[in-house]
């Protein structure tokens, strides 16, 4: 399936995530709700990203840490829509 692109997005500054347009260090989690990772994410896989995604890059401990603590707040899926 050819995903047409309806938006073309602008890079993000300079000092902020490619990914996600949010400042944070390398190792840290994107942004899972920052609404340019999701066009981006969702023109790359042809859905959104859950925290999942978003976490993937982390190492071991950070995901397990981020996970936990989603789950505690209720907010952690992977469900793929």
């Amino acid at each position: 399936m050819v995903q047409e692109k309806l938006l073309t997005l602008l890079r993000p500054a300079a000092d902020k995530c490619q990914e996600c347009a949010i400042k944070h260090l390398p190792g840290e989690p994107h942004n899972k709700e920052s609404l340019f990772y999701q066009v981006k994410f969702f023109q790359k896989n042809c859905r959104y990203p859950t925290w999942k995604d978003a976490i993937s890059h982390c190492e071991k401990k950070v995901r397990e840490a981020w996970e936990k603590e989603l789950r505690k707040a209720g907010v952690w899926e992977v469900k793929k829509i």
